[in-house]
């Protein structure tokens, strides 16, 4: 075995004890799109910003993927593992429905790839998934949001902010943080929106509304409103 093969074989660390491959890759999801989610116990809303952000004359793809009708899902980082992780979440989902006729929980959809997430930062030899996601779904007559880092933990919140610049928009919410689960979906849209401007900070993009918006609701499911 050569030296450089037996040195790869150890994870690096930096001064402050922080593991450098999962540093890099938590480092590559926040300088991905804004995304921006906040909910209440019967409604939630998510703002996420298009694929080609740097682009100015790019109108880009939606990053938010409607799983089913009860389940919304975005993400912030490498577009293809982003693209992938919601295709196995989804397919997990209909293979279930179809075999029993059940919805899986969203805790249980998501298992398999926490664990698969957790597994690559620890393996030799393979990058870890280069995605930050944000899953809000109806479960029990309830609005759930979840963020999963790319370790693989996850957090259930009431607001979750993701992608470049994320310090920024969680300090407006946090500024609300008492008054969102009382909140209804007009006053959680501007909420979100304010949040999400102040995280992107390019009047540009706003104007040219390189985003997309989506509303989850107890009584109505998943509803995605265009920003065009």
């Amino acid at each position: 075995m050569s030296s450089n093969e037996r040195y790869n074989y150890f994870c690096m660390f930096t001064p402050e004890g922080k593991v450098l491959p999962i540093e890099s890759v938590i480092r590559t999801t926040e300088h991905g799109g804004v995304c921006v989610a906040v909910r209440s116990e019967t409604v939630g809303v998510i703002i996420s910003q298009r694929t080609g952000k740097d682009e100015k004359l790019a109108i880009g793809k939606s990053k938010i993927m409607q799983l089913d009708e009860n389940l919304v899902y975005t993400y912030s980082g490498i577009t293809n593992d982003g693209v992938r992780y919601g295709e196995r979440i989804k397919r997990n989902l209909q293979k279930e429905k179809q075999r029993t006729g059940i919805t899986l929980p969203i805790a249980c959809l998501i298992e398999k790839e926490q664990f698969n997430s957790g597994i690559e930062v620890m393996r030799y030899g393979n990058r870890a998934t280069g995605v930050s996601v944000i899953i809000m779904g109806v479960e029990k007559n309830k609005v759930k949001l979840l963020e999963i880092n790319p370790t693989g933990e996850a957090f259930p919140c009431f607001g979750s902010c993701i992608g470049s610049r994320a310090q920024s928009a969680r300090t407006v919410l946090d500024a609300k943080a008492k008054e969102i689960q009382n909140m209804d979906e007009q006053s959680l849209q501007e909420l979100a929106f304010n949040a999400f401007r102040n995280a992107v900070n390019d009047p540009d993009a706003i104007s040219a509304k390189t985003y997309d918006i989506c509303v989850v609701s107890v009584e109505q499911g998943v509803k995605l409103v265009k920003s065009e």
